[in-house]
């Protein structure tokens, strides 16, 4: 019969048993985002070089912008571009800080800064497609938008935010050869669903508009 462990050597064995099978860094991107700032602001802290460092803190905005801590989130960005300002992620990160907080044209600047340090980056381009399509401004959408799928055709949001683009340009029946592709792969996706019901009112289609909005409604309880 085998002896019993001690008892220290138990409780190891029962903390170890307790750990996760991988450790979380910041680039993980873990979803309980209070975990990540703390995770993210210690791997900053700890960091080798300033450019590592500056990865985690643009992480770590990430995360609080995502809690809605957005004077945080634009200080800890702030803090990441001091060590590396030509970085184009940290300026689309304060792009999406000012976009949440209401100023878009702010963040027209910002996403416009990130395509000067990175022209072939579809990343900024489609979010200033987004910004450009939220100031009523349809043209400079689909500009942005259309390069940026040239760049990554395959680009799911750049084609939900075309299709917006489209629709704004009273162009809807084109909206909608973005939009059922997006919904064919994922019927439980709201946005490009709402959009969808969006064109389908503009072209005049009202019955299947509001068949539309029941099964996006239907698919999104679905995934819940």
């Amino acid at each position: 019969m085998p002896k019993p462990l001690p008892c220290l050597a138990l409780s190891a064995l029962l903390a170890t048993a307790a750990l996760p099978l991988w450790a979380a860094t910041c680039e993980d991107r873990i979803e309980d985002y209070e975990s990540r700032v703390t995770l993210c602001a210690t791997e900053a802290a700890a960091a080798e070089n300033p450019e590592d460092a500056a990865v985690a803190l643009g992480y770590q905005a990430e995360a609080e912008r995502m809690l809605g801590r957005l004077d945080q989130a634009e200080a800890t960005l702030q803090l990441a571009l001091s060590l590396s300002p030509r970085n184009a992620w940290y300026w689309v990160e304060l792009g999406h800080v000012r976009f949440d907080g209401g100023d878009v044209s702010g963040a027209l600047g910002h996403y416009g800064t990130a395509l000067e340090l990175s022209p072939g980056d579809p990343y900024p381009l489609i979010n200033r497609a987004d910004a450009w399509s939220v100031l009523g401004a349809p043209d400079r959408c689909l500009t942005d938008s259309a390069a940026a799928l040239a760049i990554d055709p395959g680009y799911t949001f750049a084609h939900l935010i075309h299709a917006r683009c489209l629709i704004g340009a009273g162009r809807a029946d084109e909206a909608l050869t973005h939009l059922d592709p997006l919904l064919a792969a994922d019927p439980a996706w709201l946005d490009p669903a709402l959009a969808r019901v969006q064109a389908l009112t503009d072209l005049g289609r009202a019955a299947e508009a509001v068949a539309s909005a029941d099964q996006a409604l239907a698919a999104a309880g679905d995934g819940d």
